[in-house]
């Protein structure tokens, strides 16, 4: 049996009794788990569409508080109903059902709904009052009513709208239609357009697509923000008249048919960017002025409003993200105040919005001190000041909000391979850890702050949800998986693991080892990379089904290791920050050094070592296979081959501009290094894909093919970057599987 060890993070002589405890408990579970797990896991039980398994035990998602902080919402699927649970009590009542939604599409003369069984799982937007909820049928919006059980439809227009939300009064639905803002009354009906002159290059609150990529979180488009008491809707208009058009074919039609869009390239021009506010009561549209906009084009990155909705808050970068200020609009006088300038010896990330705890005073996070960590802002009337509430060498994940004197956030204060929820009591300055199982919690906190509901797994533990007060008490288990597959299906052993690299920096590594596995024996080894500044892979967390695809590949006789490089680890900012404008140097120079303490272990077969990796991790391997000759084989999926073809927003934030920096352009591009590709190389890459556009592969294989090297290439049509299409996904795995077996 493999050891299991805690993570390498205090003295050597804590870290031997840790580890020794935490081998104890895997130890345990794991002989417990042997006597009933029959076989190895195998690939038709991850990837199969359907034969696959079970491997998270079917959570309850989504959930959602109701506003009375008491009872939570779910869809139940054999029901097929939305119940609510009271949090403690556990006792389940019916919202609304489709039998309810039925009657009600009869009642309102609207039976063909049913006929074309539109389904209310999925796919619907509740008001925040939880009293209705709207629907797409036909490219109408419909609203169904659950109180009254009537459904009526909205909008009349036959143009598709999208990005839909509620007012939070729940008076008003707002929706985007061809790139204008417009909002239609839930009761009477009226439908008001709040901004004109949009197109496919003047967006009215609708962003563009590297703005929804980078800043906004991929697949929200939605750019205007309501105002708390319903009164205002804030929103961009975006100039794309000077971005350029990148048009993807599909190519698995007869006819022609491709997708055109706006992506700013690195050094090309952004959209430029107006931020306005548009009021309901007279109509009108009020443009927010900032300084230095027209002429620098800054990048809006995060609006927000104040709970009384008299300030609107709103953060702007330059182009280049090495600076990122604060700034609030008044609604009262009209005027706007830039409260802070935030800079860093690189870039500047972005933390979320402010959260207000009084009418002048907010908390927000920095890495000013080079790690991520609370601030508390403070108006004395005069100027705005700041003092630190939290502080340490670990980093602040997310604030949760406030509660009374209490701040609730998550943080990796204890283990930076784990995650775990705190309360922080601003009077006595004590901090209690709120979660106590090993592993990655997230927190879901009712309205009120006073419970929340605990999502928690680690790397042996499928996702459990616990409900627990916002003191830490355990109330009761919200949900417990329940996986018969594990009844026959055995995953492999791990180990966590630090790395030194040539400046002495401990780097997170995590080993998944054959089983039976023997010191006195060689293995080939299979290094698993991402890389990408401050994105770390190796947590103790349960992984995504596909990442379980390592077990198989375990079971055939390979060590596995995932490797977090210095830049990539959750050990704050300012171990990134060595990465600026020279991406991909410092990450091959850390897995040089893994390679050469990995070689002086007697198990490690020298002449076996691969490396593979997936979008960022598919431009690590591509870039560390063209400039070292450490590896036998690897894999790339999705890679960026040459940081000139990615977006602005992405790429400038670690590289500035080509202008700028050419030659770190240069020396971190894979194509200008293709002639000096070693060992065998598998290039993989989706048709469709409008993330890392196949133009990154198309040049790298033509520069490999004038510099005569030999590689293997498999194309996926109809797939983006994800390469979703199950069979397809079947196929890839299946493709890798058998490159990896033949060649590692």
């Amino acid at each position: 049996m493999i050891h299991i060890p805690l993570y390498n993070i205090k003295e050597e002589k804590d870290m031997i009794m840790n580890r020794f405890i935490f081998l104890l408990c895997i130890f345990s579970c794991f002989c417990m788990s042997q006597q009933i797990q029959k076989r190895t896991i195998i690939l038709d039980d991850i990837f199969h569409p359907e034969l696959k398994k079970d491997f998270e035990g079917n959570p309850p998602y989504p959930f959602t508080w109701l506003p009375d902080g008491e009872h939570v919402l779910i869809w139940n699927q054999q029901k097929q109903e939305w119940t609510s649970i009271h949090a403690i009590s556990r006792e389940l009542s019916t919202v609304y059902s489709y039998e309810q939604f039925e009657e009600a599409c009869v009642s309102s003369e609207l039976p063909h709904i049913i006929q074309d069984k539109i389904s209310i799982s999925s796919d619907i937007l509740w008001n925040p009052q939880f009293t209705g909820f709207v629907f797409f049928y036909k490219q109408g919006i419909y609203y169904c009513d659950i109180l009254k059980n009537i459904i009526s439809r909205l909008t009349q227009h036959e143009i598709t709208a999208q990005e839909l939300s509620f007012s939070p009064d729940g008076k008003w639905l707002s929706f985007i239609r061809f790139y204008d803002l417009y909002i239609v009354s839930v009761e009477t009906k009226k439908e008001i357009r709040c901004t004109v002159g949009g197109n496919e290059k003047l967006h009215n609150g609708y962003l563009d697509w590297v703005y929804q990529e980078e800043l906004y979180g991929r697949g929200n488009f939605k750019g205007y923000w309501w105002s708390p008491d319903s009164a205002s809707i804030a929103f961009f208009q975006m100039d794309l008249s000077n971005v350029d058009t990148f048009r993807i074919v599909d190519h698995s039609k007869i006819e022609y048919s491709d997708i055109s869009l706006g992506y700013p390239k690195a050094g090309r021009p952004n959209a430029h960017v107006k931020l306005g506010i548009f009021e309901l009561g007279s109509h009108s549209i009020q443009w927010v002025p900032v300084q230095d906009n027209e002429k620098e084009s800054l990048l809006f990155v995060d609006v927000s409003w104040s709970p009384n909705s008299e300030h609107l808050c709103f953060q702007v970068q330059n182009r280049q993200q090495t600076w990122l200020e604060l700034y609030i609009f008044e609604m009262v006088d009209r005027t706007t105040h830039r409260i802070l300038q935030e800079t860093t010896p690189a870039w500047v990330e972005t933390y979320g919005s402010p959260i207000w705890t009084a009418n002048n005073t907010f908390l927000w996070r920095n890495v000013r001190t080079g790690w991520n960590h609370i601030y508390e802002y403070k108006y004395n009337g005069t100027q705005w000041n700041f003092l630190p509430v939290t502080a340490g060498k670990w980093d602040v994940r997310e604030m949760y909000g406030t509660h009374q004197n209490f701040i609730f956030y998550s943080s990796n204060q204890e283990n930076p391979l784990e995650l775990h929820v705190y309360c922080l009591d601003t009077i006595t300055k004590q901090t209690k850890k709120l979660t106590t199982q090993p592993g990655h919690h997230n927190a879901k906190f009712n309205p009120q702050k006073t419970m929340f509901l605990d999502t928690w797994s680690n790397i042996y533990t499928p996702p459990h949800i616990d409900l627990k007060t916002s003191k830490g008490e355990w109330i009761c288990q919200f949900h417990t998986p329940q996986l018969d597959t594990f009844q026959e299906i055995n995953l492999q052993p791990i180990e966590f693991q630090t790395i030194p690299n040539r400046n002495g920096f401990l780097m997170p590594a995590m080993f998944i080892y054959p089983n039976h596995f023997k010191l006195e024996q060689k293995y080939p080894i299979l290094f698993y990379v991402y890389g990408a500044p401050q994105i770390s892979q190796v947590r103790n967390k349960w992984p995504r089904s596909d990442r379980l695809w390592h077990h198989v590949l375990a079971s055939k006789g390979y060590i596995i290791c995932y490797l977090d490089n210095q830049t990539a680890t959750n050990y704050g900012a300012a171990p990134s920050w060595k990465a600026y404008k020279k991406l991909g140097q410092t990450e091959v120079q850390d897995i040089e050094d893994a390679v050469q303490w990995l070689k002086q272990k007697t198990y490690i077969d020298e002449k076996r070592i691969g490396i593979w990796g997936w979008s960022y991790g598919g431009y690590f391997t591509t870039y560390a296979l063209t400039t070292t000759k450490l590896f036998k084989m690897g894999i790339a999926v999705a890679p960026v081959t040459d940081w000139r073809h990615y977006d602005t927003i992405y790429t400038e934030r670690f590289m500035n501009t080509p202008q700028n920096n050419p030659l770190g352009y240069q020396k971190s591009s894979a194509v200008r290094n293709a002639s000096n590709l070693h060992g065998k190389f598998l290039l993989i890459h989706g048709t469709m894909d409008d993330n890392v556009h196949l133009q990154n592969s198309v040049q790298l294989i033509y520069a490999l093919q004038r510099a005569g090297k030999q590689f293997d290439f498999m194309i996926y049509p109809k797939c983006c970057h994800s390469i979703k299409i199950p069979i397809l996904r079947y196929h890839l795995y299946k493709t890798m599987t058998d490159y990896v077996l033949k060649n590692l």
